[in-house]
């Protein structure tokens, strides 16, 4: 095992809170190009072979993100690799392989097992499409625990509007937008809102991008809110902070420090539970 630890001291305490990035049975020239990609951003573990990953993934605490290649140092194949890193739910996993039609068949089954994106040798594990990819795989991952969390509380025909808002969040910026998108008409899905005591189309996009916020603020210890804000095209960071106290009564460092989404996911349940229409419902 390798680990990317150069700082001593209390900056190396602050690299020990960083998020980890995974590197498994992956070229070292692709390995050397995550490390400098991630610098700063994330603390970097290397490993030869799916086993020894394994074990490391079990004992750590922080969120992580995996980055593998088709079969270790030993021949193992990374598909059974992949299948149990992906029912952790909180590992977002990047696939190291080779681009063009040969490769097709084998990058279909990944991303069947549970790969989130794919590093193409050759074309993006280069420069800064390494921590493009790598940070796609990790706001895939938040959107896949986000929608586990909110899609048992709300309606199923409010699902597929729900998928949207959560895994397009720099596309869904108006409730036309996504009821354009999804070949909806806006008054449909107030429709269905108001009929299942649902909260209303532009309330339930502002709860979604809540708990990606709240990922965000536990996944990155050190990412702002200014950053986050960008991040998610929210107006201004001083509009993101008033949603957050509007819609869960909390400032975004007690979110941070009391749980990220469970946070706002709880304060989703009490106002679906406090709703008048539902309360007359169940009366």
């Amino acid at each position: 095992m390798h680990r990317d630890r150069p700082l001593h001291g209390e900056a190396e305490r602050e690299v020990d809170r960083l998020p980890t990035v995974l590197t498994c049975a992956i070229d070292h020239a692709v390995a050397q190009r995550i490390r400098d990609a991630m610098r700063n951003v994330a603390c970097i573990q290397s490993f030869g072979s799916f086993v020894e990953a394994t074990d490391a993934l079990r004992s750590m605490p922080m969120p992580v993100a995996v980055v593998v290649g088709p079969q270790d140092a030993g021949g193992s194949a990374a598909i059974p690799f992949v299948t149990t890193v992906a029912a952790y739910q909180r590992v977002a996993i990047v696939v190291s392989c080779n681009a063009g039609l040969e490769s097709s068949q084998h990058i279909r089954l990944l991303a069947r097992a549970g790969a989130h994106e794919f590093l193409f040798r050759g074309v993006d594990d280069h420069g800064i499409a390494v921590r493009s990819v790598v940070e796609s795989a990790m706001q895939a991952c938040a959107a896949d625990r986000v929608l586990v969390r909110l899609l048992p509380l709300l309606p199923d025909r409010l699902h597929s509007y729900v998928r949207f808002c959560v895994q397009f969040p720099r596309r869904a910026l108006s409730v036309s937008v996504v009821a354009a998108a999804l070949g909806i008409h806006r008054k449909t899905l107030f429709k269905y809102a108001a009929a299942d005591n649902a909260p209303s189309p532009g309330e339930l996009l502002a709860w979604c991008r809540l708990c990606l916020v709240a990922e965000q603020l536990e996944l990155f210890p050190f990412r702002t809110v200014e950053a986050i804000a960008n991040d998610l095209d929210f107006a201004s960071s001083t509009a993101l902070r008033n949603m957050i106290k509007r819609y869960t009564g909390m400032r975004a460092i007690e979110i941070r420090q009391n749980g990220g989404m469970t946070c706002v996911v709880d304060a989703l349940s009490r106002s679906l539970a406090s709703s008048p229409a539902r309360i007359k419902a169940s009366a």
